[in-house]
């Protein structure tokens, strides 16, 4: 037979159990949204480092995955003559392939033909936490449907960091 006492102590057990559940319940569903929150948080952060596209450049098209950066104003893709062990992972701009290019002879004068490859300006640029070094170059750039003429460095020597095991062959300054 139950007493009051043995009544009550039972109930004070049934409540302790169930909140034991509960609280067990709900301390997994506070884990869970917060392991959640930490992959949202970092995906966003991962997302909002870097964005890539692709350009293509010459005539026929050669395609290149270009990483946009706020922080420069150049275009810069690994050129043929790129000897540099960042290069080899990366496909190359061949300017001899292309029948619009145009190499630029000097910075000052964009409009004006190289007469030789040896006598034209070399540019070295800092990028990240690397640099590059190369000449310029006037051909037609697309990114998608949108295509214009355009001068851009065609990187000859390239940093191991970050190029060398970087997802992304280019860089497409915004700046």
């Amino acid at each position: 037979q139950w007493d009051s006492h043995s009544m009550h102590l039972s109930l004070l057990g049934l409540q302790h159990h169930a909140r034991a559940r509960l609280s067990s319940a709900m301390m997994q569903r506070l884990e869970n949204e917060r392991i959640m929150s930490q992959l949202r948080a970092q995906s966003q952060r991962l997302h909002a480092l870097q964005y890539y596209g692709e350009v293509t450049v010459g005539t026929p098209p050669q395609r290149f995955k270009i990483i946009f950066d706020t922080g420069s104003g150049h275009l810069l893709l690994p050129s043929a003559a790129c000897e540099s062990a960042a290069c080899e992972h990366h496909p190359r701009f061949w300017e001899n392939r292309s029948s619009t290019s145009i190499p630029i002879g000097w910075a000052d004068e964009p409009l004006k033909r190289a007469e030789s490859d040896s006598d034209r300006d070399t540019q070295v640029l800092s990028f990240a936490m690397g640099d590059c070094v190369g000449q310029y170059v006037r051909d037609r750039v697309c990114l998608g449907n949108a295509c214009a003429d355009a001068d851009f460095v065609g990187m000859t020597e390239e940093s191991d960091n970050p190029f060398k095991d970087a997802e992304w062959d280019g860089v497409l300054g915004l700046g």
